[in-house]
């Protein structure tokens, strides 16, 4: 009984596994298919970041990155 348990136990997590994977690979090549040329690509951001500036270039890509630094009262108390 025992043994059986285990089994299906290690069945189910094979499976949900393999459909992380299977669905992670086709959301990447759903993206990959969906993307225009680099220099295409690049010329658009130029024009965005001149007309809307980094918000409209966060809108454009999906995501916005920037620099924080943690330690930003560090520097406070040096002389």
């Amino acid at each position: 009984m025992r043994n059986v348990r285990a089994f299906w136990l290690l069945l189910a997590t094979l499976i949900a596994a393999a459909s992380i994977v299977l669905v992670g690979r086709a959301h990447f090549a759903v993206r990959e298919s969906s993307a225009q040329t680099p220099q295409a690509d690049r010329q658009e951001m130029i024009q965005v970041l001149r007309r809307e500036g980094l918000r409209g270039a966060a809108r454009l890509k999906g995501h916005y990155v920037a620099d924080i630094d943690a330690h930003w009262d560090f520097g406070l108390f040096d002389v």
